[in-house]
């Protein structure tokens, strides 16, 4: 058990997904470790480094109400799981003294139990879980466990039960729901079309950001995504009911050129 959780940048920034509330002054946590070991991940500083500064309890509550008094108009933690047991009292406490006015924002990986998201769902507001994979044999390319694929959509539908309704605010921002997220990675691009059907199979209908920025290994460079094959996922995605996002923006139709 973790007494403590680690904290590799936090700020005021402005959120990826622009459809969330609070996402103009977006109080972000990053934290450093993860229950996963993706070998294409980007932040390696944070994954295989594990560089940041140690909190308690009480310290990390005293960060977020440093981030409330700067500006913060959400709370955004970037893969909190390994470390809620030590998060989740302080975040209790913030909620306890802020409620809706400042919505939890919790970006994770996709493979948690139910018990954690039981957890989770207490007191976040929103959910933007990955599906990054769906076979064992992609999973398995990619350093990832051999469930991932139905952990992952095993834990969407979860959410989908308590979070599932997704609610607005005056300005249709997205006050409370599920929003998922998917990075597109070269030679999986079937992979990628049984990862949207799996989402469709659990009537899961919310947005879904389409990510097309793949960071190479091997390499250590940025690969950018097949254009016709994003269209493809775009289009499947459109005819299951979702609403779709690319790189964090509504991905209409007089866009798509400009994408091309």
């Amino acid at each position: 058990m973790y007494s403590k959780l680690r904290v590799y940048k936090s700020g005021i920034h402005l959120g990826e997904e622009r459809i969330v509330a609070g996402n103009c002054n977006s109080g972000m946590v990053n934290f450093s470790g993860c229950h996963l070991a993706c070998n294409f991940c980007y932040t390696p500083e944070t994954s295989v480094e594990q560089l940041g500064q140690d909190f308690s309890t009480g310290e990390f509550a005293e960060l977020l109400e440093e981030l409330v008094v700067r500006g913060a108009r959400n709370l955004n933690f970037i893969s909190p799981s390994h470390v809620w047991a030590v998060a989740a009292p302080a975040v209790r406490r913030l909620k306890a003294k802020y409620g809706r006015r400042l919505p939890l924002i919790l970006k994770t990986s996709g493979y948690e139990r139910s018990g954690m998201l039981s957890s989770m769902a207490a007191l976040g507001d929103i959910f933007v879980p990955d599906f990054k994979v769906w076979s064992t044999d992609v999973a398995r390319a990619c350093n990832l466990p051999a469930d991932y694929g139905i952990t992952a959509q095993s834990a969407i539908r979860q959410l989908l039960q308590t979070h599932g309704a997704t609610q607005y605010t005056h300005d249709r921002k997205i006050a409370s729901g599920v929003l998922v997220r998917h990075l597109m990675m070269p030679e999986h691009f079937d992979d990628s079309l049984a990862v949207i059907d799996a989402l469709g199979e659990i009537g899961f209908r919310s947005y879904l950001n389409l990510m097309t920025y793949y960071y190479e290994p091997r390499s250590r460079r940025i690969l950018n995504a097949n254009p016709s094959q994003r269209d493809l996922l775009v289009a499947r995605a459109e005819q299951l009911g979702m609403s779709v996002m690319v790189n964090g923006k509504p991905f209409q139709e007089q866009e798509r050129k400009l994408y091309a």
